[in-house]
């Protein structure tokens, strides 16, 4: 943890140590293990001080030939022209950190992230570059959600927090809309609609937590249902009952942090009572790979049809348009 990390094409780029506990937490002891608070308090003290180490220039190699992440095969693959990106330095290695590089800003938001529906409260725009993991409705207030078919259970995913149980009624019948970030997606996000923040706090949880095995090269993609009410995250809760918003009542962010992708970090205006537009930056992770979950009341209370589509053709339906409660990918 007081070493830069490397990039690759292979493997769990960006996230080491979920590459070393890959042989564990994919069994049923490794199961076990990391839901014990006892563990995760450990876990949780080794990476805090990863996290410190990784807000360091000596996490950011300042020589071309040791900053891999710079090198031409890993801009042209992953990244993108050094151009897209602002940069807090004129000069190589152009960022102060690895987590001021991950965080980093778009030179033109508008361009490189075009805001969906500008002008249009109807049109809700994506939170993130994460690509649909599931769609799911008539979300319940309690439910199994540690069974195989990993269903959302509304007074878990609230936690602890307080007015849990009143936000989690709230919901009751609504619809949750999941999304999946591999390690070479952008990691800030977005709000998808505008109007008044009532809550914006971070859960405390699990990192290695899996539900589903075996996993894709361990890297709990499957789970990620399950971590939505076991693992670290945010929770962001928007009243857009607001004069110029959507009008569909309350809508919540869910920033999941995946093994150590658990430093889920809000922009400095992010508090209670802020209005908050569409597009407008809520935060980002710091470290590889996560998912995101966004909740939604029941609309039809509202008289509105709520949907999801890609800018693009899915396999699954020939057209833009998600298809509802479809299996998991």
């Amino acid at each position: 943890i007081q070493s830069p990390i490397q990039w690759t094409r292979k493997g769990l780029v960006g996230i080491p140590l979920a590459a070393w506990f890959a042989g564990v937490d994919a069994t049923l002891a490794g199961q076990t293990l990391f839901r014990y608070p006892s563990w995760n308090k450990c876990i949780k003290d080794i990476l805090c001080e990863w996290n410190k180490f990784l807000n360091t220039q000596k996490s950011w190699p300042t020589k071309p030939e040791d900053n891999t992440w710079l090198r031409p095969e890993a801009l042209c693959k992953d990244w993108g022209p050094l151009d897209l990106w602002k940069k807090p330095k004129s000069s190589f290695p152009y960022w102060n950190s690895w987590n001021d590089w991950f965080g980093r800003e778009f030179n033109d938001k508008q361009k490189s992230r075009p805001l969906a529906g500008k002008g249009n409260p109807n049109i809700i725009t994506s939170t993130n570059d994460g690509v649909e993991f599931r769609w799911r409705s008539d979300i319940k207030l309690r439910d199994t959600f540690w069974l195989k078919n990993m269903s959302y259970s509304l007074i878990d995913i609230f936690g602890d927090i307080e007015d849990a149980e009143k936000y989690a009624e709230k919901f009751v019948g609504g619809s949750i809309f999941q999304t999946f970030l591999n390690p070479f997606n952008y990691h800030c996000w977005w709000s998808p609609v505008s109007g008044k923040i009532i809550e914006a706090t971070v859960i405390p949880g699990y990192f290695y937590s899996k539900l589903v095995l075996p996993d894709i090269d361990g890297s709990t993609t499957a789970s990620c249902p399950y971590l939505t009410q076991v693992n670290a995250r945010g929770i962001v809760i928007i009243d857009t009952n607001q004069k110029g918003c959507a009008n569909i009542g309350y809508v919540c962010c869910i920033p999941i942090g995946m093994c150590e992708v658990s430093s889920i970090v809000y922009e400095h205006y992010i508090k209670k009572g802020r209005r908050i537009n569409k597009g407008e930056q809520i935060g980002k992770f710091q470290f590889g790979g996560s998912s995101f979950a966004i909740i939604f009341e029941n609309t039809l209370k509202y008289k509105k049809l709520l949907t999801f589509m890609a800018d693009y053709k899915l396999k699954q339906t020939g057209g833009p348009y998600f298809p509802m409660n479809a299996p998991a990918p």
